[in-house]
């Protein structure tokens, strides 16, 4: 029987690596999706998700986005221009309209709200594969996807609940697809339609035409990026006009405008000084939380860190332009509010689009590091195991119930754990199982030739696929 499993996934995966982009996009979100759809929340959601989802079936139904006839409006809800809206943001509100158009007969539920988040990032993941698939072996292409679906907050966050970062996590790797062909209008239009959804993220359009501007000494890149980014930008601006009768690029309130323009309460009782120590203290709450933070529950991205001097004189301009967005996105975000994010979910939410961001890098983290011998190949596949281990005890087992009131410097792992100590501790073993076997597999064969083809394969760009990544570049 294993025997006959081992034949029937190798066949798969040879069949996907041989497959044209549309039918391997294909394969790998049929594989995905029915996990998002089963570990998706239908209820007990959180009141963030709820006030996108509610206006989206209220527009379905009325044809408008006047919440003051419902009899339960939406928490986030804020009286505008003579009637009640939701504060989200019209970008993760219209991402619903198509499953409530399904669900017509229904009221709104979550189901779909549920359905839309599971169907977007299934379609993240099969699109991140196609990405780093053109830039190099299709292997490293295929457990990158798979780390991605189920070892980061893909799974966790944005495939549970239609949360902003859904929209945006979708956007960012179809921005990366068309960057992978120097598609850097059709990018700039992308990343500016996710702006609608979370109006920062233009900072990563921004960031990536300038670097790459910089990189081709031409203007021409960040013209492209710019033009193509406006459309989306300047939707934003109309619908919100549309929504709360004036020109704002948020509902949420003045708290968004007044971080990002004053140095908050902390430089009220100390200045300067005491703002930047603040700002200091949510950065390091971001990292290394155990409530949330990304270097605690995504292990794997300390494989980045140790291989970014050689990924980034490896990965094409359009890799390092994209991680130099991600991370000023994320400065903008720790300037607006707390690295919690809130409550009812599980680990890190404010890093997802940092991940995406950072996911091609990733990829020549390993290539041109990880590969490079046993034990960092060793430890790169058992920081990747740990990662979807974290993930998959928080999305089984956290009680999303019990989540609030917030307490920073508790862990969302260490409370999933505690709900049932022994499906936790199961998973956790079959996680060490899993790595012990994938890292003998390759000492089953002939150790120095399977680690000098993995070197040759994975060091760097296919020969097939090397004009392509250079073009990219």
């Amino acid at each position: 029987m294993p025997d006959l499993i081992n034949a029937r996934v190798g066949r798969w995966r040879e069949h996907l690596a041989t497959a044209s982009d549309g039918r391997a996009w294909l394969r790998l979100f049929v594989v995905v999706f029915p996990v998002f759809l089963l570990t998706a929340h239908y209820a007990m959601v959180s009141v963030d998700t709820s006030s996108a989802f509610i206006p989206a079936w209220h527009l379905v139904h009325h044809g408008n986005l006047w919440l003051e006839g419902m009899r339960h409006p939406p928490y986030w809800s804020v009286h505008a221009g003579g009637h009640l809206v939701s504060n989200r943001e019209p970008g993760v509100i219209l991402a619903n309209v198509p499953a409530y158009l399904i669900l017509y007969p229904l009221g709104p539920v979550a189901l779909g709200g549920a359905l839309t988040a599971a169907v977007l990032t299934a379609a993240t993941v099969a699109t991140l594969y196609v990405v780093v698939r053109r830039l190099g072996s299709p292997d490293v292409a295929l457990a990158t996807a798979l780390v991605a679906a189920f070892g980061t907050s893909l799974w966790s966050i944005a495939s549970a609940e239609i949360w902003t970062h859904t929209v945006d996590a979708l956007c960012l790797a179809l921005a990366m697809l068309f960057l992978t062909r120097s598609g850097y209008l059709a990018a700039g239009a992308i990343i500016g339609v996710s702006a609608m959804a979370r109006p920062h993220l233009i900072v990563v359009a921004a960031v990536l035409g300038l670097y790459l501007a910089f990189h081709r000494r031409s203007p021409r890149p960040a013209v492209a990026v710019g033009v193509g980014g406006a459309p989306g930008f300047a939707s934003l601006l109309l619908l919100n006009h549309a929504v709360y009768g004036s020109w704002t690029l948020s509902g949420y309130g003045s708290y968004v405008t007044q971080n990002l323009t004053t140095s908050g309460g902390a430089a009220a009782h100390g200045g300067a000084w005491a703002s930047a120590g603040h700002y200091l203290s949510n950065a390091t709450g971001f990292l290394l939380s155990p409530l949330c933070g990304l270097l605690l529950y995504l292990p794997i991205a300390l494989l980045l860190i140790a291989g970014l001097r050689p990924a980034w004189r490896a990965a094409p301009a359009w890799c390092r332009g994209m991680l130099l967005g991600g991370v000023a996105y994320t400065l903008v975000q720790l300037k607006i509010n707390s690295y919690v994010g809130g409550a009812a979910f599980y680990g890190y939410r404010l890093a997802t689009e940092l991940v995406v961001c950072a996911c091609p890098l990733a990829v020549f983290a390993y290539t041109q590091w990880g590969a490079q011998t046993l034990w960092r190949t060793n430890a790169a596949k058992s920081l990747a195991v740990a990662s979807v281990v974290i993930q998959a005890v928080g999305v089984t087992l956290y009680p999303i119930a019990r989540s609030a009131p917030v307490k920073p410097w508790r862990s969302d792992f260490v409370a999933a754990y505690g709900n049932s100590s022994l499906v936790a501790t199961i998973i956790i073993a079959g996680g060490i199982a899993a790595t012990l076997l994938w890292c003998a597999r390759d000492r089953s064969r002939n150790p120095s030739a399977a680690h000098a083809a993995a070197c040759a394969g994975q060091s760097g760009v296919q020969p097939a696929r090397r004009a392509t990544a250079t073009a990219a570049s």
